[in-house]
């Protein structure tokens, strides 16, 4: 049984680069979740364009800390074995 994998991407105002880095990202993901930690420079709205990724948005900003657990648990209850993180910027 093949297991599944989440990458998972906490964002902060990168309205600049998070689209390139996605587009990157799903060459080799096909799992993707980016928590929006309170960005208020548009990048809630370009992620919502999107139909090939998953997003979960903190209201406000609450830390690094705080967007790395919102992606473990979305990735625990919905069934991945493996969660990779990387950075946005």
């Amino acid at each position: 049984m093949k297991q599944r994998f989440l990458t998972a991407l906490p964002v902060y105002n990168e309205v600049e680069t998070v689209d390139a880095v996605l587009d990157q990202v799903l060459n080799y993901s096909p799992h993707v979740l980016v928590v929006d930690d309170g960005s208020t420079d548009g990048t809630p709205e370009l992620l919502a364009r999107r139909d090939d990724i998953r997003v979960v948005r903190h209201e406000p900003n609450r830390g690094y800390g705080a967007a790395l657990r919102t992606a473990f648990a979305y990735a625990n209850e919905h069934g991945f074995a493996t969660v990779v993180t990387i950075d946005c910027d």
